[in-house]
């Protein structure tokens, strides 16, 4: 299994597991005040997918993302690297005249620590609105 199909597996499971938690939190107590902490979730998920779409993307297309130059015909071999995370290319000087390797940029780290944070953030929030309705409850 590729490092990038581990990644895209990882990030469905967790997305599943935000959204399993989110619905048992939320479930027939959605009040006004809630609702923040619902739209964190969604924006938490659609961010998780629409990532996936992309790194599918790359994936699918392979070694053509890994141009030596603007405008040549050589192409690097494409792969994903597992720390830091993200897409990268190699060049060997066998079939490219020199060695290389490009990659990977912040942009998947940052995007873990958004989705992190998100997740984080929306699981707060969930904690929060159940003790506080658990906690209205317990005076009536």
């Amino acid at each position: 299994m590729s490092n990038y199909l581990a990644w895209l597996l990882l990030t469905c499971v967790a997305g599943a597991l935000l959204a399993l938690a989110a619905y048992r939190l939320y479930a027939g107590r959605l009040r006004s005040t809630s609702h923040l902490g619902l739209r964190l979730l969604i924006g938490t998920l659609v961010v998780l997918f629409v990532s996936s779409a992309y790194g599918a993307r790359l994936e699918q297309v392979g070694d053509i993302n890994c141009q030596a130059t603007d405008g040549d015909y050589t192409y690097g071999e494409f792969g994903w690297s597992t720390v830091p995370p993200g897409p990268t290319c190699t060049f060997t000087e066998a079939d490219h005249g020199f060695d290389e390797v490009r990659g990977p940029t912040p942009v998947m780290s940052v995007w873990l620590a958004l989705v992190a944070a998100g997740a984080a953030t929306t699981a707060a929030i969930a904690l929060r609105e159940r003790t506080t309705s658990g906690s209205g409850q317990a005076q009536r």
